[in-house]
């Protein structure tokens, strides 16, 4: 079954070469809007939404549409990644949408988009090791003292079995529902593990955990 994806920038001719690029290299389909909004109000909205890139060039520094654009993915289930990211930004972790799950960098191979998206679709993440550890960096801090190893060694400690799988399904980029049939529980259940998980870790999204999952186990 084929995908529909969705690319939102204000560049429409950037936009379309980037369309028909990635329509040719991975078969699936591509619908260019130029504001979020007009995802709700596309004739594709009945169809399965699988991933929505987003030109980072036409957001301010500040993701002031991240709310908005967490609530659509929440409501209508699809994946969220960025293109055209400077490669020297410093990526905010409390500016992060809950369902990011890829960056492509600004000046990155044109061939590396039918890969990541295809990756992403998979439902795997899809960032380069300069941008994780730019993540990482301001999201936990380079500290190294033995407070802080303690801190997080603490965490781990508070977390239960199920909670450990769960976390490491998330880092493997595993959505709630293919985790859920994976252990063979409720959709709920795994919401509740997740909920308490992330509590216990002090993180507020998937990439957060993904990313403290990955420098502590």
């Amino acid at each position: 079954m084929k995908s529909f994806i969705y690319i939102v920038g204000t560049n429409k001719l950037q936009n379309e070469l980037l369309a028909a690029f990635l329509h040719q290299h991975t078969g699936h389909n591509f619908v260019c809007v130029t504001e979020i909004k007009e995802i709700l109000h596309s004739s594709t909205l009945f169809n399965k939404i699988e991933l929505v890139l987003f030109d980072f060039q036409s957001y301010s520094d500040d993701f002031k549409d991240c709310q908005m654009i967490d609530t659509l993915s929440d409501t209508l289930k699809f994946y969220i990644a960025f293109f055209n990211v400077p490669r020297e930004i410093i990526i905010r972790h409390n500016v992060l949408c809950r369902n990011l799950r890829g960056i492509f960098c600004k000046g990155d191979a044109l061939d590396l988009f039918p890969k990541g998206v295809l990756t992403i679709l998979e439902g795997q993440l899809w960032y380069s090791w300069e941008i994780m550890s730019q993540i990482l960096r301001q999201a936990e801090g380079v500290s190294s003292s033995i407070e802080e190893k303690s801190s997080q060694m603490e965490k781990i400690a508070l977390l239960t079995p199920r909670e450990r799988e769960i976390l490491v399904h998330i880092a493997e980029g595993k959505g709630n529902k293919e985790i859920a049939n994976y252990l063979g529980v409720s959709l709920n259940t795994v919401k509740t593990h997740i909920y308490h998980l992330f509590k216990k870790i002090g993180v507020t999204t998937r990439t957060q955990a993904s990313l403290w999952s990955a420098k502590n186990f």
